[in-house]
């Protein structure tokens, strides 16, 4: 469809073998799009973000939706950020958990240039709704909330890698209860120094969730680390 447009590729496994099930196309595919730039799978959904689309706004980005009948999948919905803007690079990061979807856009500049922003995305049969726009509290220029996106049954979790609360670009990653409806929490290293970047990765599954922080120098000059926590039970803290 045009040079970097883009694809991304579906295998399956049968005991120790691995066999192509599909090669994926946007519906809308054009050159430079990025599409499969970000992925996230989970069941029979699958998820791919375009950061680069052109569609309401130059490289405002979008997502697409995929399922699965059988060994079939279809493209079920394309998903934009409501009021896209230029170069909001939304799709950079994608999580998706049941009928919940998060975005991360961490060229949205709603808190000045690059501050960032995620939405939350909800499915009722096969209509998809944003749900919430997420940004954090103090958000700043140049913090790319929403570089890294997490999703789990009852919670979000947002990085934003370029955050300045502990030195410049120590990061910081923020957790939010309810699919995104509830207060965020500040989640940062207990170590935070500039430069780390805590919050360039996220993960999170259960009451569990880990926080990359890939130039992180306590082990060196950038070596990076990786912090793991756990919520409270029934609570939204770490």
């Amino acid at each position: 469809a045009g040079t970097d447009s883009g694809a991304v590729y579906v295998f399956t496994r049968n005991g120790l073998n691995w066999t192509q099930q599909a090669k994926l196309l946007a519906g809308d595919a054009a050159a430079r799009d990025g599409f499969g730039y970000s992925v996230a799978l989970d069941g029979d959904t699958l998820v791919v973000g375009a950061p680069l689309h052109d569609g309401t706004a130059a490289d405002g980005g979008a997502v697409y939706v995929f399922t699965r009948t059988g060994s079939t999948w279809s493209q079920q919905a394309e998903l934009e950020a409501s009021a896209a803007g230029t170069s909001d690079d939304f799709g950079l990061a994608v999580a998706v958990h049941g009928d919940t979807v998060v975005v991360g856009a961490p060229g949205r500049s709603d808190a000045g240039l690059s501050s960032g922003a995620a939405y939350v995305f909800t499915r009722a049969s096969a209509t998809w709704v944003q749900s919430a726009v997420l940004e954090a509290p103090a958000e700043a220029a140049g913090d790319f909330f929403g570089f890294a996106v997490a999703v789990t049954g009852d919670a979000v979790l947002v990085g934003a890698p370029n955050a300045d609360g502990h030195g410049a670009d120590s990061g910081a990653a923020y957790l939010y209860a309810g699919d995104g409806g509830g207060p965020a929490v500040e989640v940062t290293a207990p170590d935070a120094a500039a430069g780390a970047h805590f919050g360039s990765a996220v993960a999170l599954d259960g009451s569990s969730a880990v926080v990359g922080a890939y130039t992180d120098g306590a082990g060196g000059a950038q070596y990076g680390a990786a912090y793991v926590y756990s919520r409270h039970a029934g609570g939204s803290q770490f």
